[in-house]
């Protein structure tokens, strides 16, 4: 995607909403400036309160607000709830994938993880 979008589409623009690599992909490109539209969001995903204020900023956004946007859109409390739990499963995994990839091993980090992916799985235990 990275080469594609750089130099044979030159495309000016590019919007991804779930596509988190693509922030690293392109982080040191010279041809692409990363921006993200500016939002107030509550920091508990279970509220969904959010709200853009339609502004562009500099730099990728900090977060994924799709399930916030799922819920204002009315979406099954099922849906959202198999959804965040995929969502959280996914970043365990990419830190991991991260941590792993890294020189600086931090073990007390892959702890926090395992025990976050633990938690996980015994809540989707719970619901079911």
């Amino acid at each position: 995607v990275k080469k594609l979008c750089e130099e044979q589409l030159r495309c000016r623009t590019l919007f991804a909403t779930h596509y988190h690599t693509l922030v690293q992909d392109f982080a040191s490109s010279k041809a692409v400036k990363l921006a993200h539209m500016a939002c107030f969001a509550d920091s508990d995903e279970s509220v969904g309160s959010v709200t853009f204020l339609y502004k562009l900023e500099s730099g990728p956004s900090d977060k994924s607000h799709g399930l916030n946007v799922a819920r204002l859109a009315k979406i099954s409390e099922d849906v959202l709830s198999r959804a965040y739990q995929k969502s959280e499963e996914f970043e365990i995994e990419f830190e991991l994938k991260q941590i792993l990839a890294s020189d600086d091993f931090d073990v007390e980090k892959v702890k926090l993880l395992w025990q976050r992916a633990k938690e996980l799985k015994l809540e989707a235990t719970k619901a079911q």
